[in-house]
C-alpha cells in the first residue's frame, strides 16, 4: 500500500499518460517498467493492452503511444 494509505486500480494509467507527455507521447516498455517500478515486461504489455494503448514497430524497436485527449481528464 502506498504512503498515502490510498489504493487505486488506475493510478498507473494516470502515471502512463505522465509519462507519455514526458515523451513526447513515445513509451517504451522498459521505459514504463522504470516509471513504474514494475519488473515483468509481460505485465507491461498486458496493462498496455487493457488500456488501449497504440503500438508501433515490433519488438526491441516497439513504441507506445497515448491518446492524448481522450486520457487528458
Amino acid at each position: 500500500m502506498p504512503a498515502c494509505g490510498t489504493r487505486s486500480q488506475k493510478a498507473h494509467l494516470r502515471a502512463l499518460y505522465e509519462l507519455a507527455l514526458l515523451m513526447d507521447n513515445r513509451i517504451t516498455n522498459r521505459m514504463a517498467r522504470e516509471f513504474l517500478s514494475l519488473d515483468s515486461t509481460n505485465a507491461m504489455q498486458k496493462i498496455f493492452a487493457r488500456a488501449g494503448i497504440y503500438k508501433s514497430g515490433i519488438s526491441k524497436n516497439a513504441s507506445y503511444s497515448i491518446d492524448l485527449i481522450k486520457w487528458r481528464d
